[in-house]
């Protein structure tokens, strides 16, 4: 899938679970992919999105968005998940 295409669906479905104040920022621009407020616990939520590379490794896509987030927001990163493509 697409970055693009990845961060449309994922907006999407965010806006549907409740996430407060999402901003999406596409491309290159300053910080987090998606960032928003979770519903519940009113935490800050931060996605970086990597889409498919012809080199196929994910290890290094992963590596980059934990970096980019870090960089702008090491002061709020908690927890880090990563979920590859079936």
């Amino acid at each position: 899938m697409r970055e693009r295409d990845l961060l449309k669906t994922l907006a999407e479905r965010l806006r549907q679970e409740g996430l407060g104040d999402l901003q999406v920022r596409p491309g290159n621009q300053r910080g987090a992919d998606l960032e928003g407020i979770l519903p519940r616990s009113h935490r800050r939520l931060f996605i970086e999105a990597k889409g498919v590379r012809a080199s196929g490794n994910e290890q290094v896509a992963m590596g980059e968005a934990l970096l980019q987030i870090l960089r702008h927001y090491d002061y709020d990163v908690t927890q880090v998940a990563t979920y590859p493509e079936a």
